[in-house]
């Protein structure tokens, strides 16, 4: 089943407003607590997206908002934790003002594994934290905010996040770099020290547009794009993950539309990883899979970032899977399945993600 430019864009401003009224972005009576940074993230640039769609204040104002609630919720400690206020440990005035001067949470379930604690893979990734990875996100969508609605203080914003996560990330050892994927709530130990696979690349090209475009905050990227630049020489960024496939497309995307863009060659490795990646999702037929054992916001996260290229040649062949990801569902969405209630929050701000061309 396909759908209209139009109906596409309809059903996307649904999807917003229903996660919006649950979340408290909107109306008064839903939870503003109900904080998770990716998902926030994509929500963030979705109602800049459909403000500069279509003029419409409610949008703007949402966005305004929702910055207002990750910051409050996610900048600062937990209620089950000994210590409160910011992440910084700023004053509330002062922090109000530097909100992501100590990063920002995840906004996990279940409090961060002590110290003291065994490490358990499962129990994990259920568990408070920050991620890297989670933060880039918010770094970029700060940045589509800054660049959209002409308010350089969240650029500010984004860059002083971008500054300390690279900080707090980056690890010195023997003259070698290397990046811990998960870090304590605040910033001083690693919880999990594999590095993530795309996390120097996105660290990267967040600096780098956050340096280009707001050269103010030049001096205080410098370091982290140093770091990030030397992390990402002689990768391979190829990935069977499809959420990491439509990222590796989104991140190559912002490769090409920098002020200065990178070197051809690294642009071919970026584009002929993701080329191979997606040439092993289509032989997988991951999509001929049953509903409750697929993840909407991880295909969905694939959808997204073929829309961002669409119009690349190299990816054109492949435009037909963001149509079968969406079409599936919009489907599930529609009948409130199990699969699709599960997860309802981060499935349709993705979905919506894809629908509206949030990275386009």
């Amino acid at each position: 089943m396909t759908f209209s430019k139009e109906s596409r864009f309809d059903i996307a401003c649904e999807l917003i407003e229903s996660f919006c009224r649950r979340s408290s972005v909107f109306e008064a009576h839903g939870d503003p607590a109900r904080r998770y940074l990716y998902t926030d993230a994509l929500a963030l640039r979705n109602l800049v997206c459909l403000y500069r769609k279509t003029k419409d204040e409610r949008y703007k104002n949402g966005a305004e908002r929702l910055i207002e609630l990750v910051h409050k919720y996610l900048g600062h400690h937990r209620n089950d934790n000994s210590r409160n206020g910011w992440l910084s440990g700023l004053d509330e005035e002062s922090g109000k003002l530097d909100p992501t001067a100590g990063g920002l949470r995840i906004g996990k379930e279940f409090p961060e594994r002590k110290k003291n604690e065994p490490y358990d893979s499962a129990k994990e990734w259920e568990r408070d934290g920050q991620y890297f990875h989670y933060l880039t996100r918010w770094m970029d969508a700060l940045a589509f905010c800054a660049r959209e609605l002409s308010d350089d203080h969240y650029a500010r914003w984004a860059a002083r996040l971008c500054q300390r996560a690279a900080s707090a990330f980056v690890v010195r050892s023997d003259g070698m770099l290397s990046m811990n994927w998960k870090m304590s709530i605040d910033l001083t130990w690693p919880q999990v020290e594999t590095m993530g696979a795309h996390d120097p690349l996105e660290g990267y090209l967040c600096a780098k547009e956050l340096e280009e475009n707001w050269p103010a905050n030049a001096q205080e990227l410098e370091q982290a794009l140093k770091d990030f630049g030397i992390l990402c020489r002689g990768r391979n960024w190829s990935t069977t993950d499809s959420l990491g496939i439509g990222i590796l497309l989104v991140d190559a995307r912002k490769s090409r539309h920098l002020k200065h863009p990178v070197k051809d060659a690294e642009y071919r490795k970026l584009a002929s990883d993701a080329l191979a990646s997606l040439e092993a999702y289509a032989h997988a037929n991951a999509l001929d899979l049953e509903d409750n054992s697929r993840l909407a916001f991880r295909e969905c996260g694939l959808s997204m970032g073929l829309r961002a290229l669409q119009d690349e040649l190299f990816f054109q062949e492949f435009t037909y899977l963001a149509d079968e990801i969406e079409s599936f569902w919009i489907q599930s969405w529609k009948k409130s399945s199990v699969s699709w209630l599960r997860h309802q929050d981060i499935n349709e701000v993705s979905l919506a993600a894809s629908l509206c061309g949030s990275f386009a």
